[in-house]
């Protein structure tokens, strides 16, 4: 049985275990949301591996759905397929190419779960030191509601290198899942490291509960201070804050229970700013005009509080939050040539070392 997830193809393999496989972003060899020098380590570790091609392969910064090799190289955890950067179904030096074209190139994964029992999002999408970032965890969509449900129990990590590992808090909000404190009971353990927490939900009352949505909150402070092994030269810069759950168990009040072997993945933009002191965050009034707006054929994006000459990111999004364009530019004046785009909403959003700002883009 073959399903979809963001575009992505997954595959059914047991009754009640969905192995997940996202997709390639030309360039992001590592799949660590951006494409830069590191990105050849794994395409020098794996050269010469053949796996399956990747069909309608491009060297375009889009995610592009691709098979899972079931190959890994030496010290990475993420599949071969990644580093077949061109799709042509060989790693070798031709896929460098993919790596120089789209260099700097920063991608946000597709808010997880869309075809899973487990979901999870992270908010906001753009977060500053000394700001908190919120996990929410549910079970479900109006399409595929969950029937009989009386516990959960999944593992949470994180990527410590960019928070407070003392501040990570769960929490269970009322819910079509838990209605109050009382009933149910819970157990939450962090390791350590404070990089995972493992989470234990179950119902007390012999009753069953039907539904779908958000269940569980985490929040997670983001440091204010240097992060510890990374050089100073990563402040006025972007970093991703990486966020997943697996080791996932449904329990049904008939007392089976679905196990998910899917890790589902989420992630943030983290802005730092090395001139942001402890208590204040320094955001500079920044806003952009769409003009014209509505649009035909094509719109300039004009910026007010940007950096002139500083480089930025253009993202183009669909009304899903799919991102349908990609592109860095400097300047205070940007344009996107809309033939190629259905009539529809989209949001247009510039991100820079400055902050982010975004606008509803009407195209006709």
């Amino acid at each position: 049985l073959q399903v979809t997830d963001n575009g992505c193809t997954s595959s059914v393999f047991t009754d009640s275990v969905i192995l997940s496989t996202n997709c390639v972003w030309p360039g992001d060899a590592n799949n660590d949301l951006v494409a830069n020098n590191l990105d050849i380590f794994p395409i020098g570790l794996l050269n010469g591996t053949s796996g399956a091609i990747r069909n309608n392969a491009s060297l375009i910064w889009v995610d592009q759905p691709a098979t899972p090799w079931g190959v890994m190289a030496s010290g990475y955890t993420v599949d071969a397929k990644y580093a077949d950067c061109n799709g042509d179904g060989v790693i070798d030096g031709n896929d460098t190419t993919a790596i120089i074209q789209n260099y700097g190139m920063i991608h946000l994964r597709q808010k997880s779960g869309t075809n899973h029992d487990i979901t999870m999002s992270v908010g906001p999408d753009t977060l500053y030191q000394n700001t908190t970032a919120t996990v929410l965890v549910g079970l479900g969509s109006a399409a595929t509601p969950l029937d009989s449900v009386y516990g959960v129990a999944f593992s949470f990590h994180v990527d410590p290198t960019a928070i407070d590992t003392n501040s990570i808090k769960v929490t269970t909000p009322a819910s079509w899942l838990f209605a109050n404190t009382t009933d149910h009971f819970h157990l939450y353990k962090l390791n350590r490291s404070g990089t995972i927490a493992h989470v234990g939900l179950v119902r007390n009352d012999h009753v069953g509960k039907s539904g779908f949505g958000d269940f569980v909150t985490i929040t997670i402070d983001i440091i204010t201070g240097n992060i510890i092994g990374r050089d100073d030269a990563l402040y006025n810069r972007q970093y991703p804050l990486h966020c997943s759950i697996d080791n996932i168990s449904i329990l049904k009040l008939d007392g089976s229970i679905l196990t998910e072997a899917v890790v589902e993945d989420s992630s943030a933009l983290i802005l730092y700013n090395r001139n942001v002191g402890i208590n204040a965050v320094n955001r500079v009034p920044i806003s952009q005009t769409l003009v014209p707006n509505p649009a035909t054929n094509k719109v300039s994006i004009q910026l007010k509080g940007y950096d002139y000459l500083e480089q930025k990111q253009l993202l183009l999004m669909d009304a899903t939050g799919r991102i349908v364009l990609q592109q860095l530019f400097t300047t205070n004046q940007a344009n996107i040539d809309l033939n190629d785009y259905s009539s529809g909403i989209y949001i247009v959003k510039i991100v820079s070392n400055n902050g982010v700002s975004e606008s509803k883009l009407m195209k006709q």
